[in-house]
């Protein structure tokens, strides 16, 4: 939501702002913005692998521990197959490299 709205005020400015968008979490559907040209990217081949993490299941629960061992190795595991995932897809980093991007900003 924060890059997205970075993103407006940069097109309000008169510049072209594209989004890369990794698809990481099947439950977050929106950037912020709905002006900004989009590269969707799906890195991880299950999409269901986020269910593994206790607090997906019911972020209002306050009785759940979010820093369990198992949520951390969860995320950590799933961080490394989306960053393995894109560096690693030569079609995605020729594409992105086409963009000849002047500025590149990471959240």
């Amino acid at each position: 939501m924060f890059a997205g709205k970075i993103a407006d005020t940069l097109l309000d400015a008169g510049h072209e702002v594209v989004i890369f968008m990794p698809l990481m979490d099947p439950d977050v559907t929106s950037n912020g913005t709905n002006r900004a040209r989009i590269i969707r990217y799906q890195p991880l081949e299950n999409e269901n692998t986020w269910s593994g993490v206790s607090f997906k299941k019911d972020p209002f629960d306050e009785s759940s521990d979010i820093m369990t061992d198992e949520n951390i190795e969860t995320i950590q595991k799933i961080m490394n197959d989306i960053c393995e995932g894109q560096i690693s897809n030569k079609q995605l980093l020729r594409q992105l490299r086409d963009e000849k991007f002047d500025l590149v900003m990471g959240e």
